[in-house]
């Protein structure tokens, strides 16, 4: 019994020896100015076992404790870094890529598509930012959305705008979104372009399918865009002009490795041309954008953000058939985050949002003027949980709060002969409210080597009025690996939409009213 007994202590001591674990975690930045990669790739090539970098630049991954690890890190556009880690217990390794100039197609590509091979996510796309820089340009104008337009599963709304239809969806049933704000209407020009600067612009994600649990509220797909933190390293400014608008970014420290600053604007002119070089001419148009970005690294285990954003448009027309009508509709945004890693596998992000929309529309013609307002504003308040036990092993939990206002009115009249006509005052017009919350689960299991579930549940609750909903969302995404370059995958979510653009179909030009759900209109 003795012989046994210590026999058995043996072997569970042997195999406790050959379970211990160690986790490796940091951030993976450009070297040069110190900005996060999202999406970056870091793996054990002798284990065959690695992770990527979050939304937030953030990795975390647990391998067995051996004499030495090498991981590779590596992200497209630059040089791969290879880490030698000799160490028995966890290690916080922050890695610094730096910019390669001269790329391999195939090799990248391949990396890539292994990637998305061996990940148990569907309808995924991340789009690096500098590829969105190389494409070919529509009047000097980068452009966000239609290189969006290019990816599969996706169609373009009309020709020539940047619009786009997911699978069947409808354009309100994309949720666009610019540092977690909602950006309801993300367009200048009627559509022509995008009112996203390139240049502030870090990441492009889209979502097309097999939605995990910390997204919803929309139906289609998830435009999820990160701005740049800003250059920690050293001052710099980039520019350029096109046919339609002139840009300006600068951005730099505001103290060296722990705090800087980001600031890009641009701005159409073609109203300045006309009014220097066309007397009295019929038609002005002209729209700008800003963004502003701060951001503080309090120590390693702490971020801080703030982010802000408003784009605008402004047009006026004069008929000769006494025609005359005026339209102005823009954005606002504004974002507060906190990122917090407990120890070395629980990622933590809180952030407060808020996020407006508006567009206000008049006509004249003889002698009646109409007045057309509409707008919906939003505060948010999320929170968000990344737990990674293992590299089999991800939980994910959270939680948001939407309090959503909507104003939608109009006026018409016949123009007074004498004293002046009625202006629609914004503060004066009758809001509606509606509250949206939501509470999430998710766990990514890769169940052997060549399977892979990823499951959830999503509970959304809304109210407004008289009107209560409480749902149920469940999602789940299988992977099965067939060889190393192929594998087969499956989803099923189910997702619902509280808030939705009604079409104005009388005014002169496509217009749109945003209601949140109640008792008339229910939940999509």
């Amino acid at each position: 019994m003795n012989k046994k007994f210590i026999l058995s202590i043996l072997v569970i001591g042997i195999s406790e020896c050959l379970a211990q674990k160690i986790t490796i975690s940091g951030y993976v930045r450009d070297a040069g100015s110190k900005e996060v990669l999202i999406a970056a790739n870091i793996y054990e090539p002798g284990l065959q076992q690695g992770a990527t970098t979050n939304q937030y630049g953030f990795y975390s991954l647990t391998l067995p404790v051996d004499d030495s690890l090498s991981l590779v890190i590596s992200y497209a556009g630059y040089r791969p870094d290879v880490k030698k880690i000799y160490s028995q217990s966890n290690v916080r390794l922050d890695v610094l890529l730096v910019s390669s100039t001269v790329l391999n197609e195939v090799e990248i590509s391949a990396t890539r598509n292994d990637d998305n091979v061996n990940r148990t996510r569907v309808g995924v796309i991340d789009v690096p930012i500098r590829d969105i820089q190389s494409l070919p340009v529509l009047m000097g104008e980068r452009d966000i959305l239609k290189a969006i337009q290019f990816l599969p599963g996706v169609q373009q709304a009309q020709e020539g705008t940047t619009g786009f239809f997911v699978r069947g969806g409808n354009l309100d049933q994309n949720l666009v979104q610019l540092d977690d704000a909602p950006v309801y209407n993300p367009n200048h020009l009627f559509g022509l372009v995008s009112t996203f600067n390139v240049n502030s612009i870090n990441n492009v994600q889209l979502i097309k399918g097999g939605f995990p649990a910390q997204y919803g509220g929309r139906l289609s797909s998830i435009l999820d865009i990160t701005m740049k933190d800003g250059n920690k390293e050293k001052y710099q400014a980039e520019g350029g002009i096109g046919f339609l608008s002139s840009n300006l970014t600068i951005q730099g420290p505001i103290s060296k490795n722990k705090a800087s600053f980001i600031v890009s604007g641009r701005r159409s002119y073609l109203d300045l041309i006309q009014k220097a070089f066309i007397k009295n001419s019929t038609t002005l148009y002209s729209f700008y954008d800003v963004n502003i970005k701060l951001n503080l690294e309090a120590g390693k285990n702490d971020k801080f953000y703030l982010s802000a954003f408003k784009g605008r448009d402004n047009g006026n027309y004069t008929g000769p058939n006494s025609l005359n009508y005026g339209i102005g509709f823009g954005n606002s945004t504004a974002t507060a985050r906190w990122n917090h890693i407990f120890g070395s596998k629980l990622f933590a992000n809180a952030s407060f949002i808020f996020n407006s929309y508006d567009l206000g529309l008049s006509t004249e013609q003889g002698n009646y003027y109409s007045l057309f307002y509409t707008g919906i504003q939003d505060m948010n308040t999320k929170t968000d949980f990344t737990w990674t036990l293992n590299t089999r092993h991800v939980l994910r939990w959270g939680g948001n709060y939407f309090y959503h206002t909507t104003f939608p009115t109009t006026f018409s009249d016949q123009i007074p002969i004498s004293g002046n006509k009625v202006k629609i005052d914004p503060d004066l017009v009758q809001k509606k409210y509606a509250n949206e919350m939501a509470a999430y689960v998710y766990h990514e299991w890769d169940v052997a080597e060549r399977a892979g579930i990823g499951y959830g549940v999503r509970i959304p609750h809304y109210y407004a009025d008289d009107r209560k909903y409480t749902l149920v969302e469940p999602r789940i995404t299988a992977r099965v690996n067939v060889s190393p370059s192929m594998s087969v995958k499956a989803s099923y979510t189910q997702m619902n939409q509280f808030v939705h653009a009604i079409p104005y179909s009388t005014a002169s030009f496509p217009t749109d009213i945003w209601i949140a759900s109640n008792k008339y209109v229910k939940p999509q």
